[in-house]
């Protein structure tokens, strides 16, 4: 595959600029005007010497990473899902499964 054609297919994702900011018991989602100052923030998270801001920050690029995909569609709910099964740790339920 042709450098161009990563690009091309790069492209074809919509890739907002949203992280977390907060704490880990009261995350809420926070927008940025550019993916670079969204890259800036989650670099200092993930670096910071304080252990739940480096939490923060692993959860706040599994959300961007789940936001949206290929269809350009905001997937907000699935990014936060995705957010929840990190930090705590539990096992996702699918559509129709019950609890015995």
């Amino acid at each position: 595959m042709s450098s161009s054609d990563y690009v091309t297919k790069r492209n074809a994702y919509s890739y907002p600029a949203v992280g977390l900011s907060g704490c880990l018991e009261c995350w809420t989602e926070m927008s940025f005007p550019s993916t670079y100052q969204l890259d800036c923030y989650q670099n200092n998270l993930l670096r910071s010497d304080e252990n739940e801001q480096t939490v923060l920050g692993y959860l706040s690029t599994i959300l961007w990473g789940y936001y949206s995909g290929k269809d350009q569609k905001i997937r907000s709910g699935r990014a936060r899902g995705k957010v929840r099964l990190a930090l705590d740790g539990k096992d996702r339920k699918k559509m129709g499964e019950y609890a015995a």
